[in-house]
């Protein structure tokens, strides 16, 4: 008879593991407990879309119309949502049972490259501090008892940000953050009362989330008041929120593109417990026909683990280790206070391969360092290897069920060192760098393999001397010997004098004269300055005993000889040419007569007495 107690014991515990549990919050998982009355939700995006108190108890809408989505509504309450050929895709499942929330909140924007949202409007609530061009949607209900002041809680739910819905022009695939839990003393379903200095951050999630999977949020908390609701929605500073903008939606108003960016939360399965009766779980990503092990990481037990939606006990350990096949599954494990989902996400195993060409040079090194390595071409394991000389060399990595082999041609090549011997005259070129003064340079450059090279140059630039001195008013002579001479007649044009190609040159010509000077092979070359024989001021219009006139002239040039000295004149332009010249002329006074369509410009006039030679610049003018 005791046995038979016993026995009536257990079975009861088992079936209280199963069925009960202690969460604060009513109605969970959104499953349907009444339909008294259907009322659209007036968004016409799918049949089974409706307002959130038209299907199930306790849970309320905090503001923008939350929605409801249940899986089973019968056909005769679907809505035509095929308008104008609009289509749509269809809703995602609930996480669990046949009821989720949906919230559809979004902002406005006239941005049409990053959709920032327009700040610092007053909105229909009134609240320019946390909401301005943002709509947003929230529920919320009384729990079933009030929390103790000063208790650590734990709560959580199941979010899906985003949706690949997209119906009737409006896309609902975009992504933003900042979903969050508001507990509150006091019913704050008017929006106007609702300030951002309500909401703790550590209750709000803060990941931008792309995946479009069912994810869990646990947050733990200390209730520092006695709590008697619970809100959800997007208790954000719009000016922090992140986003991520796939399909905005873009209207004309006021003869201005807006855009709209919807971006829809769904939630499904809250659970608010104290945090010594809550099962912490974590989801697990595995391959397929793995075997993997899902445990509860705290929370009091006894425990029992079932597979979901199958009421067969498949392990009263902490710990329970499966092998999966090819698809999502999920387990559910229980204690007398609470119930867990495990979320087992199963991916296909993959194989790829990728080849890549590295080239280092003889002081570097190829360092592989991947903690995801699982194999090396001569079958080791290790996770981190230096490579210091070329070689073919592959291994494998495996990450989130893929199988990777990574094919290196790895070429190191070498440093290079040479030694250049230049002698020049001039500055000298020599990658990219230019070297004026002798001395020993070392230069780094890389060659053809990529590596650093080095040139040390000796540089020598000995360069030559035009220097000119004059020795008895009569001889000019270069100073330096052993060169190439070219003698030059500086006044008053330049002009080469033939045959002048010694050291010295010697003249009784009253003028102004210079040398270039070159080496044997042509590289080294410099021109002295011009140097005037009996130091004669012959760089103008000097002083003399002729009275020229007019200057500038046209056509006519008069000269005028008051000692009556005998002359002769010449008339040349800038480049040496004769113009006019004269045979020896004795009159007092004589007129230069010139072709009138002579060009316009400069022109030197010679005049050469037995004892000097004058130069006058001459302006012609039109």
């Amino acid at each position: 008879m005791k046995s038979l107690k016993i026995f009536i014991f257990l079975f009861h515990f088992s079936s209280f593991l199963i069925t009960y549990s202690q969460n604060i919050v009513y109605n969970a998982g959104f499953e349907e407990i009444k339909r008294a009355y259907v009322k659209y939700s007036g968004l016409k995006i799918l049949d089974t879309l409706f307002m959130i108190d038209s299907f199930i108890t306790h849970w309320k809408p905090l503001y923008h119309s939350p929605q409801y989505h249940n899986i089973s509504v019968p056909s005769q309450f679907a809505i035509d949502t095929n308008l104008n050929n609009g289509g749509y895709e269809p809703i995602p499942n609930p996480f669990q049972g046949n009821g989720l929330i949906w919230l559809n909140a979004f902002h406005r924007s006239k941005d049409k490259s990053e959709f920032k949202p327009i700040l610092n409007q007053i909105t229909f609530y009134g609240d320019t501090d946390l909401f301005s061009t943002s709509n947003h949607s929230g529920f919320y209900q009384k729990m079933k008892h009030v929390l103790i002041k000063d208790s650590t809680y734990t709560v959580s739910y199941r979010l899906k940000s985003g949706s690949e819905l997209k119906t009737y022009g409006r896309s609902y695939d975009n992504f933003a953050n900042i979903f969050g839990v508001l507990f509150t003393t006091t019913d704050i379903s008017r929006p106007t009362r609702f300030k951002i200095s309500y909401y703790k951050p550590e209750l709000q999630d803060t990941i931008l989330d792309t995946t479009y999977n069912w994810r869990l949020i646990q947050n733990e908390f200390i209730a520092d008041s006695a709590y008697q609701f619970i809100n959800f929605a997007q208790f954000m500073d719009i000016r922090k929120m992140k986003y991520k903008v796939k399909s905005p939606t873009h209207y004309i108003l006021f003869g201005d593109t807006t855009y709209y960016i919807y971006y829809p939360f769904l939630v499904d399965d809250v659970r608010l417990l104290p945090k010594w009766q809550y099962l912490k779980t974590k989801d697990i990503e595995a391959c397929e026909n793995d075997s993997v092990e899902l445990k509860v990481i705290s929370g009091v037990g006894p425990y029992s683990w079932i597979e979901y939606n199958k009421n067969i006990v498949l392990s009263n350990q902490e710990k329970i280790k499966i092998k999966v096949s090819d698809t999502n599954v999920k387990y559910q494990v229980m204690s007398p206070y609470d119930t867990a989902i495990v979320q087992v996400k199963v991916a296909k195993k993959q194989y790829k391969s990728d080849t890549i060409n590295i080239k280092k040079c003889n002081n570097e090194s190829l360092i592989i360092d991947d903690s995801n390595i699982i194999n090396w071409y001569d079958n080791q394991t290790d996770t981190y290897r230096v490579f210091n000389q070329s070689s073919q060399i592959w291994y494998e990595t495996f990450e989130k069920c893929i199988t990777k082999k990574i094919n290196i041609n790895l070429e190191i090549g070498n440093s290079t060192y040479d030694t250049l011997n230049v002698n020049t005259c001039k500055e000298y070129y020599f990658q990219n760098n230019v070297f004026t003064k002798s001395g020993i340079y070392t230069i780094k450059f890389q060659n053809i393999n990529s590596c650093d090279s080095f040139v040390t140059l000796n540089l020598n630039t000995k360069g030559v001397s035009a220097t000119v001195e004059v020795n008895n008013q009569r001889e000019f002579k270069a100073k330096v010997p052993n060169l190439k001479y070219q003698w030059y007649l500086c006044e008053p044009y330049w002009r080469k004098i033939e045959n002048a190609i010694n050291q010295s040159l010697t003249t009784t010509t009253q003028s102004s004269f210079a040398v270039i000077v070159e080496d044997s092979s042509g590289q080294c070359r410099d021109t002295s300055q011009c140097v005037d024989k009996y130091y004669l001021s012959i760089h103008g219009n000097n002083s003399s005993n002729f009275s020229i006139y007019p200057n500038p002239f046209t056509v006519k040039i008069q000269i005028e000889n008051p000692k009556s000295e005998k002359f002769s004149i010449q008339l040349t332009d800038l480049q040496g040419k004769t113009i006019a010249q004269s045979q020896t002329i004795s009159s007092k006074s004589y007129t230069l007569e010139l072709d009138k369509n002579l060009p316009k410009g400069l022109y030197f006039l010679e005049i050469k007495t037995e004892s000097e030679t004058s130069f006058h610049k001459m302006l012609k003018v039109e």
